[in-house]
């Protein structure tokens, strides 16, 4: 995978999995052995899955920012991407949140994330917003 295709295989998944929070689409884009890290929050495919399944519950909508940085290093297959996410729950509560992901590929699958998030605005009610399960 060069730059651009992974570029365009992150935007799709984030579309997909995190825009639309459609389940059934991680197959597409992650492997079974797929391992995430976020804000020190280990998971598996099944927890992450779970995760997904709860901002669904949760919220009323999430919306990704296009990439503000990303790097990527091709001998490794490794996509370091920097974004933002507005988040509204249910109860009508809004916020932004930044995240930074780091990303390994084999093959044509996702297999690790190592992602830190930190809440923008408002704070407290938004900070596990991105390990919530």
């Amino acid at each position: 995978m060069n730059k651009s295709e992974a570029i365009l295989f992150l935007e799709g998944m984030y579309r997909d999995i995190v825009g639309n929070l459609n389940t059934d689409k991680i197959p597409d884009y992650f492997a079974g052995n797929y391992m995430q890290t976020t804000d020190g929050v280990s998971s598996d495919l099944h927890a992450f899955g779970d995760h997904i399944a709860e901002l669904k519950r949760i919220t009323r909508q999430i919306r990704v920012s296009p990439f503000h940085d990303i790097l990527f290093d091709e001998e490794e297959q490794t996509a370091v991407v920097r974004y933002e996410v507005d988040v509204t729950k249910n109860n009508g509560a809004r916020g932004q949140v930044e995240l930074i992901a780091l990303f390994q590929w084999s093959g044509d699958k996702i297999v690790r994330c190592h992602e830190l998030s930190r809440p923008i605005s408002p704070g407290e009610e938004f900070k596990d917003i991105a390990s919530v399960s």
